[in-house]
Formats: C-alpha cells, sequence, structure tokens
C-alpha cells in the first residue's frame, strides 16, 4: 500500500471478565511492522475456546472462574504471564500483506495468507507466543505478524473459510502429528463437533484413519456424514462396553471421563490432549497408564512443520472448513454468546474487512 491509514477498527479486551470487557473502537492506531515483520489486512477471524477463556481469566491456575475484575487472575496467557490490557483478541487471522518491514522481501507484498497462531519465530526457551493472547490478533482490521509465520495461501478457499483455519486446524494437525497417527489406525475423537475436534476429524480422515467420535445425539447425524466410523455419547456408555480398541485417543474434553478414556486405548496407544472444556481435574488410574505403555502428550505448542503440512492440503483443494454462522466485527459479542451456547456446528467466523 502506498500509505498506511493511521487509524483502524478494532475490539479491545480492557481486563479480564465478561462481555463489558470487550469494547469496539474505530480510533485504533494502525500499527507499524518492525525489520522482520508484515502489516496483514485482516479479512477474517473466528471465535476460539482460548478467546473466552483469556476474557475471564481461565488460565489462571487454581482460580475456578474469574472475578468481574479479573484482579485474581495473575496468570491470564497460555504462557502464565499476565495480560498486558487494553489487548486485541483473535487468535486466527486471514488476510493480504500490505506492508513489509525492512528485512522482509518487498515482493511479498499483496500475498494472501494466514497466520499461525503460535508464532514459532519468537520462540524462547521452547515457549511461543499467541496471536491474540501475548500479541496483538485479529479482531482488528490491521495487525502486524512476524513476516515468517505468515504463510502464503494459493487456493482459492474463500477468505471466511480461510478465517476459520489458523487455531482450530492447526491444533488438530499438530495434536494428529505428535500423536503420530497413521493410515488405517483406529482414533477416537472427544469433543468432536468443536472447534478443533471437528477439524481432527476431517484431517485424520485425510491420514487414513478409521475415525470414531464422542458427541452429543443432536449433533451425531453431522458428523455421520462427513464419513466417521461411529457415534458415541459423551457418557461413553458404549465404548465402556467395549475392548480397549483405539490406537489413538485426539482428547479436547478432559474431565470425569479422562480415566476411561486411558482405558479404551490398546497397549501402547497415544493419547494427545488440547482441551478442558469438561473440567481442569482428572482422576486416573496410574497403573492404566504404565502397565499398558500408553503416552500422553499436552499439546499447546505447535510446530512449524505440522502448520506448514496444513497449508498444503489448504493450497491442494483438498481441506474446505464448515463454516456455521458469520459476524462483522462489530457484532462480536453476540458471536461469542453464540459460540458459548455450544449448539452450532462449524465455526463461527468474524468478517472484518
Amino acid at each position: 500500500m502506498t500509505e498506511r491509514p493511521k487509524t483502524m477498527c478494532a475490539v479491545l479486551l480492557t481486563g479480564h471478565g465478561d462481555f463489558d470487557k470487550l469494547e469496539y473502537h474505530q480510533d485504533v492506531p494502525v500499527p507499524a511492522p518492525g525489520p522482520d515483520e508484515v502489516l496483514v489486512h485482516v479479512s477474517a477471524s473466528s471465535v476460539n475456546n482460548t478467546d473466552i477463556n483469556t476474557r475471564i481469566g481461565w488460565y489462571a491456575k487454581g482460580d475456578s472462574e474469574a472475578t468481574d475484575t479479573g484482579e485474581t487472575a495473575i496468570e491470564g496467557a497460555w504462557t502464565g504471564e499476565p495480560i498486558k490490557f487494553p489487548l486485541i483478541q483473535g487468535i486466527d487471522a486471514a488476510g493480504t500483506i500490505v506492508e513489509a518491514g525492512q528485512n522482509v522481501d518487498a515482493r511479498r507484498i499483496g500475498q494472501r495468507v494466514i497466520v499461525q497462531s503460535c508464532l514459532n519465530s519468537l520462540q524462547q526457551d521452547e515457549i511461543s507466543p499467541f496471536l491474540g493472547s501475548e500479541r496483538n490478533g485479529g479482531f482488528a482490521e490491521y495487525v502486524v505478524v512476524p513476516a515468517a509465520d505468515a504463510h502464503k495461501i494459493t487456493s482459492e478457499i474463500t477468505d471466511i473459510e480461510l478465517g476459520a483455519v489458523p487455531c482450530a486446524y492447526g491444533t488438530a494437525e499438530n495434536m494428529l502429528t505428535e500423536a503420530n497417527l497413521k493410515a488405517g489406525e483406529q482414533v477416537l475423537i472427544t469433543g468432536a463437533t468443536g472447534n478443533v475436534g471437528l477439524a481432527a476429524v476431517q484431517l485424520a480422515k485425510l491420514r487414513g484413519a478409521q475415525v470414531h467420535v464422542v458427541a452429543s445425539p443432536a449433533k451425531q447425524q453431522a458428523l455421520m456424514s462427513l464419513g466417521v466410523a461411529s457415534c458415541s455419547d459423551r457418557d461413553l456408555a458404549e465404548l465402556k462396553a467395549k475392548k480397549a480398541s483405539f490406537d489413538v485417543v485426539i482428547d479436547l474434553v478432559g474431565g470425569e471421563h479422562f480415566g476411561t478414556l486411558l482405558d479404551l486405548m490398546k497397549p501402547f496407544g497415544r493419547l494427545a490432549i488440547s482441551g478442558a472444556v469438561g473440567g481442569a481435574m482428572a482422576n486416573i488410574d496410574l497403573r492404566t497408564v504404565y502397565l499398558k505403555n500408553l503416552k500422553i502428550i499436552g499439546c499447546t505448542e505447535q510446530s512449524r512443520e505440522s502448520f506448514v503440512r496444513l497449508v498444503g492440503l489448504i493450497n491442494q483443494g483438498r481441506l474446505k472448513p464448515p463454516v456455521h454462522t458469520v459476524y462483522p466485527l462489530a457484532d462480536l459479542v453476540s458471536a461469542q454468546k453464540e459460540f458459548m451456547d455450544r449448539k452450532h456446528i462449524g465455526k463461527i467466523v468474524i468478517r472484518i474487512s
């Protein structure tokens, strides 16, 4: 672009708390890219669990819920560091590079990109900052990101569909990679109609695995239409009656049924977990873990390699994220409210510009 705008529209998170902590502004200064950064004109973002968790202070270990002022939420971010307010959230960002820093090839200007939510290029002590958490994110017309974490998109996928990709699909692909899911293996995915769960279903099928899911009865038909091998209710009653049969478990739920998931795994099985919407605490029998030689893998930090593979699937036209609803940026609160109702299947996308 020839001249950077002075201001932009953005939603600011002003502190931990309820929806009143989200403020829509039309006069936020447009950031300037540093030497190794690019300025992205954001076309779309989407709503994810982490947006809600950060807002309410859920990452504050030991606090069951945040106060309305957020004062008890000392550890407010993924990394355990306090959040610096005001913050522009939005862990997803898809758009077009409109300005490049002095160390970045100017030919990148005009590229259509998605930004890896886990900013690997800024990793320190094996921990990477996240977009919309440690750095301002995609709930704004413009965002500055490291050039190395902005990945070129060449497919005809729409901007709205692209906005649904980075966090959910990046997390899911990373979990499948860490669990080393192979063609022909049996994989069980919990929370299968959530953002990451639905992404994991699609990506596991692309790997040639036999996909089994856990979801509420009202949502099972939608999953069957995606070609899953079986659906089970969230009480796991049907699965408990069967022998251990899963090579891999992808768990987005945690909570009281976590121990049962271990019982359902074959010897030398691998479980990857990246969520605890069913509860952050779980009781397990450690004998199950060591006698069956199980691997339990926590997944927050995402590898660059898994995200590059994801971008390849998009550019090959092999991946199309389902979108449930699209909201304008100014209506972000309504989008989050719908998200928290948990009645949708597919991403709730925010159209930015």
